[in-house]
């Protein structure tokens, strides 16, 4: 009785390797892959530089802006991130910041009583003013957390309340549109 397998070990055929076009199908894979991502870098330079190209103003303040074609426009506001470079005094300082979300209840209660028609609208509101005066309040506990120079004493504190103070913003932020949708369906009287 003969075996098989004694008899292709004998043969000394060597190890099973894949055709040539095999490694020209990997080889064409790689070379779309480095084209795919060359492409995908290149555009995200000339993002990059649309970006940079863009009309600025500061704001608060005045300057011109040059529309030179006709149509719809997209304004962009920036602003400064929470982190990393206040001074204390500063207006864009968490002090600072404090006192603006903190006014938000005063400012709704200035307004007056809702009608019938607002009153849920009110209430989203209401809410969205207890979310921005909680993050106020965290933006004030970190101003005790900073020096004369604006660098944080205890950076995990600082981050914490920050990261805290955003979260409350945030939720804030949300209500207030949900009530600007909510208001904005409701019809004038008359």
């Amino acid at each position: 009785m003969i075996h098989t397998f004694e008899q292709q070990a004998s043969t000394g055929t060597g190890p099973i390797r894949p055709s040539r076009y095999w490694y020209l199908i990997a080889g064409g894979l790689l070379a779309a892959a480095v084209t795919c991502l060359t492409v995908a870098v290149i555009g995200m330079f000339s993002w990059d530089r649309q970006i940079q190209d863009f009309q600025r103003v500061p704001v608060p303040g005045q300057g011109e802006i040059t529309l030179t074609q006709p149509g719809e426009y997209v304004l962009y506001v920036e602003t400064r991130g929470a982190c990393c470079s206040w001074t204390v005094g500063s207006q864009d300082g968490p002090l600072a910041t404090w006192w603006r979300l903190g006014r938000c209840s005063a400012e709704l209660a200035a307004l007056g009583p809702p009608t019938a028609q607002l009153r849920q609208v009110h209430r989203l509101a209401v809410r969205a003013c207890q979310g921005f005066e909680q993050g106020a309040r965290y933006y004030a506990a970190t101003a005790r957390f900073m020096g004369p120079d604006g660098a944080p004493t205890d950076q995990d504190k600082v981050t914490k309340l920050l990261d805290r103070g955003d979260a409350c913003v945030n939720r804030g932020s949300n209500l207030m549109s949900d009530a600007v949708v909510d208001g904005s369906f409701i019809g004038s009287p008359g």
